[in-house]
């Protein structure tokens, strides 16, 4: 899904490191034309209404209790108090606020292209920039590869020995080829 011209927001199962590029889905970045990366923050707070029967509620019980002082009814009386303790239970409870956490990790590319990983923790995103980071500040080739799993919030390193030629039945997924 694209944002807005230059900003491609992502949801993905997994990003891989291997060697020198970046590996997700379908697509194959080098991590050479990567030119920074951070902890995108986009969370937001939805703010919630008092619901209208809190004071559909609270209106009848002071109606209740008024035409029980009035009238002399005690029973309209009892039933206006727990109606207000109700609305003021009701009242209590209800936040007003809901925090929504999103975070992502957002890698811009030499071409001005931004890519933006979602996630839902920002520990897991501040671990994946980090392990980005490091890849790209070495210098050496290595044959380790650094999985990073959005669906469990997994980093793992793996060593990848053999042949770096890929053959026989390759699949949709270069991921799965690795």
């Amino acid at each position: 899904m694209i944002d807005s011209e230059n900003q491609d927001v992502l949801t993905i199962g997994k990003l891989v490191i291997y060697r020198n590029t970046l590996i997700y889905e379908n697509s194959i970045i080098q991590i050479s034309n990567i030119c920074s990366i951070w902890v995108a923050d986009h969370s937001y707070v939805v703010k919630n209404k008092v619901p209208a029967w809190i004071a559909v509620v609270g209106f009848i019980g002071v109606f209740c209790i008024s035409f029980g002082i009035y009238d002399g009814g005690f029973v309209f009386s009892v039933a206006g108090v727990a109606l207000v303790i109700g609305t003021v239970l009701g009242f209590l409870k209800h936040k007003p606020t809901t925090p929504i956490s999103k975070y992502a990790l957002g890698v811009e590319r030499s071409s001005g292209r931004t890519m933006l990983f979602k996630a839902s923790d920002k520990a897991f995103v501040k671990k994946m920039a980090k392990a980005l980071m490091e890849v790209m500040s070495e210098k050496k080739n290595t044959s380790e590869m650094v999985v990073m799993n959005f669906d469990n919030k997994s980093i793992n390193i793996e060593n990848v020995e053999g042949s770096n030629i890929i053959g026989g039945n390759v699949s949709d997924s270069l991921v799965e080829s690795l």
